[in-house]
C-alpha cells in the first residue's frame, strides 16, 4: 500500500479515525490499521501508533501481525479446497486418517483423579471440527476436568517447536466434553484440523497452504514463520497490567514466528498483513476466485457462508 500518506481517505469515516486516535492517545491501543474495501476498490485507509511504544517508528502500512483465530477461516478454506476435490467427505470420522481418535471417549464424570467416560454416540467427523461441535476445548476454558488434563498433558499448539502428529495424538487420548454433534464449543478443533490435511494432502500443512493458497492469491507475508529479511515488519504485541497499562507480550509468541517450528496452529498460527488478509477475505467475497485464480466453487463458497449448526445450538 505504500506509505501511510498514500493511503486513499475518504471523509465518512472521520468518526473511526477519531476513535483510533484516541484509542491510542489515552493508552488503550499501541496501534492500529483500518483498510475499507468497497465496490473493487480501497476506500479508506489509516495507519497510526507505533510499532513497539518503546521506540519511535510509526506503525508501517506494510506491518507484519499475527492474525490468531483470523487463522480459523484460512484452515477452514482449506479443508473445503480437500472435500471439494472428492479427496475427503464432511461425514467421514477423524478416526479414518488420524487412528488415534478410534479410542476417543466423552467425559462423563469424576474429578481429575477419577475421570469416568463412555464410548461416543457417534464418531468425531470433519464436520464437527469445521463447526466446533466435537467436543474438544482449550486448555484455557472452565471445562474441568478435561481443561486440566490438557493442561497437564501440554495441549498448547501456539508453542514454538513441538511434534504436530504427537500432539495430536495427544488430544486424541483425552476425554471429549461432550458427544459429537450435540453442543457448540470454541475449541483447538482447527488445530487438529491442520493435522488432518497434512495427512489428507499428502504434504505438511504450511506448503499446502503456501502452495494452494497464498502464492495463487499473491499473499507472500501471511505464513506460519516470517524471513528473516522481514523480521523487522512483525509489531510488538500486547496485553494489559493490573492498572490497565499497556504491557508488551511479544516474548510469549515471538520465537514462533521468527525461528518457525513444526507445530503448526491452523487455530491460530498465522501471520499476516492488512494487504494480505484482504485478498483472502475478497477471494471469498468473489465467489471463491481472485484475479484469475479460483480457489473454491461458488456453491462450496455458499455452503461455508450459511449456518451449518442445526437450530440454535451455539
Amino acid at each position: 500500500m505504500g506509505t501511510s500518506e498514500s493511503l486513499p481517505v475518504d471523509g465518512r469515516f472521520s468518526n473511526l479515525d477519531s476513535w483510533v486516535e484516541t484509542m491510542i492517545s489515552t493508552g488503550k491501543l499501541a496501534h492500529a490499521q483500518t483498510t475499507i474495501f468497497k465496490s473493487g476498490h480501497v476506500i479508506h485507509g489509516n495507519c497510526r501508533g507505533l510499532m513497539d511504544i518503546r521506540g519511535s517508528e510509526p506503525l508501517r502500512p506494510d506491518a507484519i501481525f499475527r492474525i490468531y483465530s483470523m487463522t480459523k477461516p484460512v484452515t477452514a478454506v482449506a479443508m473445503m479446497m480437500l472435500v471439494e476435490e472428492g479427496a475427503c467427505d464432511l461425514e467421514d470420522p477423524l478416526a479414518k486418517y488420524i487412528p488415534a481418535f478410534a479410542d476417543t471417549a466423552v467425559y462423563t464424570a469424576g474429578d481429575i483423579d477419577t475421570v469416568q467416560t463412555e464410548p461416543p454416540m457417534r464418531p468425531l467427523t470433519i464436520r464437527n471440527l469445521l463447526t466446533h461441535t466435537g467436543g474438544l476445548t482449550y486448555a484455557n476454558q472452565r471445562v474441568e476436568p478435561v481443561a486440566t488434563l490438557y493442561r497437564n498433558h501440554k495441549v498448547d499448539f501456539s508453542a514454538a517447536r513441538d511434534d504436530f502428529a504427537a500432539a495430536v495424538d495427544t488430544v486424541a487420548g483425552l476425554p471429549l466434553i461432550f458427544h459429537p454433534g450435540t453442543r457448540w464449543h470454541y475449541s483447538i478443533s482447527h488445530d487438529v484440523m491442520g493435522r488432518l490435511i497434512e495427512v489428507i494432502a499428502g504434504q505438511p500443512f504450511d506448503r499446502f497452504l503456501s502452495e494452494r493458497l497464498f502464492q495463487p492469491l499473491n499473499m507472500p507475508d501471511t505464513g506460519f514463520r516470517i524471513a528473516p529479511e522481514n523480521h523487522h515488519r512483525l509489531t510488538a504485541i500486547y496485553g494489559y497490567d493490573k492498572e490497565g497499562r499497556l504491557k508488551d507480550i511479544s516474548d510469549y509468541s515471538a520465537e514462533r514466528f521468527l525461528r518457525g517450528g513444526t507445530l503448526l496452529s491452523g487455530g491460530g498460527g498465522l501471520v499476516s498483513t492488512s494487504a494480505d488478509y484482504l485478498r483472502f477475505a475478497r477471494m471469498l467475497l468473489n465467489g471463491g476466485t481472485l484475479e484469475g485464480a479460483r480457489i473454491l466453487k461458488q456453491e462450496t463458497v455458499d455452503r461455508m457462508t450459511r449456518n451449518d449448526v442445526p437450530g440454535d445450538l451455539p
